[in-house]
């Protein structure tokens, strides 16, 4: 099912050509040398190694790629990177492209068996380790690599000779850039992004230079902005297809100037530093970046109460500049005189005060969470996307409704099928999985539809709203389908002092859902109720904690179904962790392993209650 306001197809494929027009004969080779040429000897990157303009950034490139090809890369072989971000990152993928080959990330958490899993898989030919933890790691499952015929190592002295230093790989005449990207074309793969493994083994999406470069064009025309030079920070894995995409082939393509932090523990701290101006982040961070804000305020009821009287002026303007309404001088006076006095201070301390352009995605964020950073002039959309479709499918980053994702990209097919999974159709869609076309033919049908695995529906203007994913509705002894993530974001929407959440109740009697509290937000909230004891395990059981807790989930539950209502619940004292067997990388649910690690816990919530 399509939906009667969007486009006729016909109109559809007109922007699709069009679009396909512009990229014709790209790659990301190429795109690149157009860039270095624009920017020449403006800052592209910056990190532990240095500052590099975008001369020195391709002179790097020229470098890896003829290293690579005196350690006999050939044309289409594969090269994993086991590396945190920082600019070598850059240097190595890039100039993988450029001497034929096609780069891929390795999840910096992932242990041996994994590593093994993924590079046994892939038939990597070389992998590029930055330090020595990493290379121990890869050493000990090398005997079952046969296909792995070099490892190089960035940082640290080599512990043998099987072992290539970084700085031998670049001891030597480097390749001549623009004749390397005559012989690279745009069906050549650019990258193969491995799944995270939340439902099973993980697979190769392999995306073509077509595919970044169309998608990243289509992106571009739909931010109205012209990206050359500005700033951002790069922390997320560049194994996940949204980091990749924003602060990899953004700034490929874009121009912009990356700072990149190694450890995600800094963050905050140099997000002060940097104070992007295009920035992307899970909802687990706008979450907790809420937390943080709403816990620095509890303590000062004055500011509280000018901040949340701010936030109420931003949202008018919001709410007319949304409709396309003109806002009203002394309306746009107030918002700029109370966003400066009790807003700006706070957003600067976190590094958002900068922001031009902002997404969230990986899951769907909280309405009362979005609507916060709105109403104080932070411009987030939410965006739907996958590593399938080369990142988005539904975004509009323009006109924001509440609870969807916007309508299809230009150039997009999409539409809802009879058991309400999306399907979408384009240029953008991936070249199928690596080594597995059992899958391929799974999840792409022979005209070119790609299932998405997501379950949808379409509000009356055409914009997506997703449901979950169609192997996770819950679906009780009842018989009624549920959706997990909306109890969860109904929880955490309603109550602060929850920071993470899992519904359960698929076969079972009723649903019930464990409930995380958010550590920084907790004690705040604890010390302003004469709390002691602030520590979170201690905290999750405290009367008053739960008695809080409580009330939200019936607030939660008046507005539910009966078979949807939570009829148990569990406060949580311990946070979960992002790259763990609770959480991936991004801080999306592995539900699988939150039911094993809690499987006694659940099933005395299925005791408790009559």
């Amino acid at each position: 099912m399509t939906h009667p306001t969007h486009p006729a197809r016909e109109e559809i494929l007109r922007v699709r050509r069009e679009f396909e027009r512009q990229v014709a004969g790209q790659t990301l080779c190429s795109r690149f040398l157009s860039t270095v040429e624009a920017r020449s000897g403006e800052m592209s990157l910056r990190g532990p190694s240095g500052e590099f303009s975008w001369d020195s950034y391709a002179s790097q490139v020229s470098l890896v790629a003829g290293g690579l090809r005196r350690l006999g890369l050939r044309r289409g072989e594969l090269v994993a990177i086991l590396c945190r971000n920082r600019p070598e990152f850059h240097f190595v993928d890039v100039g993988t492209m450029f001497a034929g080959g096609t780069p891929f990330s390795l999840y910096n958490s992932a242990p041996p068996d994994q590593i093994a899993y993924v590079l046994g898989h892939s038939g990597a030919a070389v992998v590029v380790v930055q330090d020595l933890d990493f290379l121990e790691r890869v050493l000990a499952v090398r005997s079952q690599l046969p296909a792995l015929r070099h490892i190089v190592l960035l940082t640290g002295e080599a512990p043998s000779a099987a072992v290539t230093p970084f700085a031998s790989l670049l001891d030597g005449p480097g390749l001549d850039l623009a004749a390397a990207a005559a012989s690279v074309r745009p069906e050549d793969l650019a990258t193969v992004i491995y799944t995270s493994g939340t439902t099973g083994a993980p697979k190769g999406v392999m995306l073509t230079h077509r595919n970044i470069c169309y998608a990243m064009t289509v992106h571009f025309s739909m931010m109205g902005l012209d990206m050359a030079g500005l700033r951002q920070l790069s922390y997320l894995p560049m194994a996940h297809i949204g980091e990749r995409q924003i602060t990899h082939y953004y700034h490929l393509l874009g121009g912009t100037a990356v700072t990149t932090c190694e450890n995600i523990a800094d963050v905050g701290r140099m997000m002060a530093e940097v104070r992007p101006e295009w920035w992307f982040c899970a909802p687990r961070l706008w979450e907790k970046l809420r937390a943080g804000v709403e816990a620095s305020l509890i303590g000062d009821p004055s500011a509280r109460a000018g901040f949340e009287a701010a936030l109420e002026v931003g949202w008018q303007v919001h709410c007319l500049r949304n409709s396309g309404a003109e806002v009203p001088s002394d309306l746009a006076a107030r918002w700029s005189s109370v966003r400066e006095e009790a807003i700006t201070p706070v957003l600067r301390r976190l590094g958002l005060a900068d922001i031009r352009m902002a997404i969230t995605g990986a899951a769907p964020l909280a309405p009362e969470t979005l609507r916060f950073f709105i109403s104080a002039g932070v411009p987030v959309s939410d965006v739907y996307g996958s590593s399938e479709t080369t990142g988005f499918m539904s975004w509009d980053p323009h006109h924001i409704v509440f609870a969807t994702s916007g309508r299809p990209v230009p150039g997009l097919e999409m539409m809802i099928a009879a058991d309400g999974e999306i399907l979408v159709r384009g240029p953008s869609v991936f070249a199928g999985y690596l080594h597995d076309p059992e899958k391929t033919a799974e999840a792409i049908t022979e005209d070119g539809w790609y299932h998405t695995g997501d379950i949808g529906r379409w509000d009356d203007d055409g914009n997506l709203s997703v449901i979950d994913r169609k192997k996770e509705i819950l679906v009780p002894q009842s018989g009624h389908k549920v959706s997990p993530v909306l109890l969860e974001n109904g929880i955490k929407g309603e109550c602060p002092l929850i920071g993470q959440a899992c519904a359960i109740g698929d076969g079972r009697p009723y649903v019930s859902i464990l409930l995380v509290l958010d550590p920084d937000y907790a004690r705040e909230w604890g010390r302003s109720h004469g709390l002691t004891d602030l520590d979170p395990p201690a905290l999750a059981k405290a009367p008053s904690v739960l008695a809080e807790v409580a009330a939200a989930v019936d607030r939660v539950n008046a507005g539910l179904a009966p078979a949807e209502r939570i009829r148990a619940h569990l406060v949580l004292g311990d946070p979960w962790l992002p790259d763990t067997d609770l959480l991936t990388p991004t801080a999306k649910l592995k539900r699988r392993g939150v039911h094993a690690r809690y499987a006694v816990e659940i099933e005395q919530l299925y005791t408790q209650v009559g």
